[in-house]
């Protein structure tokens, strides 16, 4: 997180691996940032668990979010399904 004097705030985190922790700390990042004059948010979910691009997409549909991710790149000469 970056303070209005372009330093960044450190502050302590615990790990917890229920996904409304997951939740709560995705939704208080995109609370905050809105907060701060963001308007639209562009999320990135190429990469993640499927609980964590799943709650990536429940929280970002509380804001105006659009997502975006990779393609899937497999072995040459495979299939990829998605």
């Amino acid at each position: 997180m970056v303070n209005n004097d372009s330093r960044i705030i450190k502050r302590p985190y615990k790990r917890e691996g229920n996904p409304t922790f997951v939740f709560n700390v995705i939704y208080s990042v995109l609370k905050e940032l809105e907060s701060n004059g963001c308007d639209e948010f562009l999320v990135d979910i190429t990469h993640g668990t499927n609980v964590l691009v799943s709650i990536t997409l429940s929280v970002g549909s509380l804001f105006n979010s659009r997502f975006f991710s990779a393609p899937v790149i497999g072995n040459p000469g495979t299939q990829e399904e998605c």
